[in-house]
């Protein structure tokens, strides 16, 4: 009785020489649609927490942040459709309703956001004296229902995570040997939005101070999760982030940029981190940290994909 060798590491795994898994077909597009509806979605909940409990505090933050969420999610559409690969097929999808699909699901969930996302900044810009905003426009603003935000907010919740639970729900290593990547993006999600409306008020002039707990939060909630789903993921399926070749985005980019330097902002004494230049730099690293989070781990799903090793588990 003969036993089989053991496969040596450089040995192609598979049949005939082909990959386990087949390489993940997204590509850059994809990473700005994931990155600018996660920065959309929690522009809008922090715009509604904003306008129901923030009192009048909160009125120049609910504003900035219906017009991040708008201005945020605008291109989603475009990028979404185009990286499908046979756009003009992209109405298919909502066609009938599949709870146990998240292609299916995040497809309508993006149909009901975007509207109430564009729902909100037509209101907003409805009730800003200074917005140039034709007068039939401004009409059909003020019509819309300050409670269509509760709603909009339940979608926008799932819309800014849903992402990250898509990419777990395949067979890619790096995506789905651990179900944190959900909560990965929304967390990442909650701080990059948190950023793009600071950033934006910090642009008009107006105070941000509300924004800083919550933004400190998300930061150290983020962390906590990234530190916790990269050491869940093992050695061989985390393999593209620490040796492969989207190490720099994922280090530098993500935990250097997008992490520390944050971090270490909010330690400055609070006279200084209040003044512009110090939250918009703060809000454009946070910003860029989530972009290359994103980035890092689509492109790394295909090495991840092609690694016999992560791929058979072993």
């Amino acid at each position: 009785m003969t036993s089989t060798p053991a496969r040596t590491r450089t040995e192609p795994a598979g049949y005939a020489g082909q990959p386990v898994l087949n390489p993940p077909p997204w590509h850059h597009l994809i990473i700005w649609y994931f990155f600018l509806g996660g920065v959309s979605g929690c522009a809008y909940l922090i715009a509604t927490l904003a306008r129901w409990f923030g009192g009048a505090p909160g009125r120049p933050v609910a504003r900035a942040g219906h017009l991040v969420s708008a201005a945020a999610i605008a291109p989603a559409p475009a990028l979404l459709i185009l990286d499908l690969g046979r756009p003009a097929r992209f109405h298919h999808m909502l066609r009938l309703v599949k709870p146990l699909s998240p292609m299916n699901l995040g497809s309508w969930a993006f149909a009901a956001f975007s509207t109430a996302s564009a729902l909100g900044a037509l209101r907003t810009l409805a009730h800003t004296a200074a917005a140039p905003l034709p007068a039939l426009a401004r009409r059909a603003g003020r019509l819309v229902p300050e409670l269509l935000t509760v709603p909009g907010s339940l979608v926008a919740l799932f819309f800014s995570g849903y992402t990250g639970t898509l990419l777990a729900a395949t067979a890619v290593p790096l995506w789905a040997r651990t179900p944190l990547l959900g909560p990965l993006f929304m967390a990442s999600s909650a701080a990059t939005g948190g950023a793009a409306v600071q950033a934006a008020l910090a642009v008009a002039g107006e105070d941000g101070s509300a924004l800083e707990r919550p933004e400190h939060a998300a930061l150290l909630a983020e962390v906590a999760i990234a530190g916790s789903w990269l050491y869940r993921l093992g050695p061989v399926a985390r393999r593209p982030l620490t040796r492969g070749r989207e190490r720099v985005l994922f280090w530098g980019g993500y935990a250097g940029a997008g992490l520390a330097l944050p971090l270490a902002l909010s330690l400055l004494p609070r006279t200084v981190r209040h003044r512009r230049g110090v939250r918009l730099a703060g809000a454009a690293a946070t910003l860029a940290g989530g972009l290359c989070l994103r980035a890092a781990v689509v492109r790394g799903g295909e090495a991840s994909a092609l690694d016999p090793e992560a791929a058979l588990g072993e």
